[in-house]
């Protein structure tokens, strides 16, 4: 299950990777690429931020949160400290997330976003915040119904 977690996280930042050269390269100089009509267009933006904007300029500290949580992610995953796949993979989502957004962060000084939403205002992302938004989905999901199945238990067991 390690070796797996692994493999696959490590695919996964590297199409992250893969992605944003190709960004960079393709829309750096302000040719978006329509994906969808009215939907979803690439456009290219260097983001020194955090989601929505947030501590813009804050390099250090985005570095460093993001350090400390996916290496204590990391260590309770592959020291066996979670067993069960289906809180794995939600974190294994997060981490390479996590990891492609930090890879840009050390070496470039900012994460490169491309993906934007034509028919809402939503701030430009890109895989690897789709990787950290869908795992947090589904490691709540199945947080809210474990929690659910032991209320339930326990609710029989005192009856």
């Amino acid at each position: 299950m390690r070796k797996k977690f692994v493999i696959i996280a490590t695919i996964l930042i590297a199409i992250d990777q893969i992605v944003k050269f190709f960004a960079k390269n393709a829309l750096e100089f302000g040719d978006d690429i329509t994906l969808i009509p009215h939907i979803l267009k690439l456009s290219y933006l260097e983001n020194r931020g955090a989601a929505y904007g947030i501590l813009q300029g804050n390099k250090f500290i985005l570095v460093g949160v993001t350090s400390v949580v996916i290496a204590v992610l990391l260590y309770y995953v592959l020291a066996k400290k979670i067993t069960d796949k289906f809180y794995i993979y939600p974190l294994m989502l997060i981490a390479a997330g996590g990891i492609g957004n930090l890879i840009d962060r050390i070496f470039r000084g900012y994460v490169i976003d491309y993906f934007e939403t034509i028919f809402i205002d939503f701030p430009i992302f890109n895989i690897a915040d789709v990787l950290v938004v869908v795992g947090s989905v589904f490691l709540m999901a199945y947080l809210i119904y474990t929690e659910k199945q032991q209320t339930t238990t326990q609710s029989k067991q005192e009856k």
